[in-house]
């Protein structure tokens, strides 16, 4: 199923993808979100989905948000069970987010 990623995310993310200067982990996270782009997880729960350890998925969560690659979609509701910083929504832009930009 595609959605409405936006278009200047994934080319980033190609260009960074042959320029070499992604990580071989960086690229686990993102082929997560492309084979499931209407998905936004917490980094625990991304972490479970892919099997790769939760101080990994949030080093390279967070390099992804600088990259602009990934971006925030907000929290989940607070939960005692859940630390404060795995509240954190996070997955692909959506196109109509982007258009804000020029408006």
């Amino acid at each position: 199923m595609r959605t409405n990623i936006a278009q200047t995310s994934l080319k980033s993310y190609f260009a960074l993808l042959s320029d070499g200067e992604i990580t071989k982990r960086q690229v686990d996270v993102m082929a997560f979100f492309l084979e499931h782009p209407a998905r936004i997880l917490t980094r625990q729960d991304l972490a479970l989905e892919t099997d790769i350890p939760l101080p990994t998925i949030c080093g390279r969560v967070n390099e992804l948000l600088e990259l602009g690659v990934l971006v925030h979609h907000g929290e989940t509701p607070p939960n005692r069970a859940m630390r404060i910083n795995s509240r954190e929504l996070v997955g692909l832009p959506r196109a109509c987010e982007q258009m804000a930009l020029f408006n």
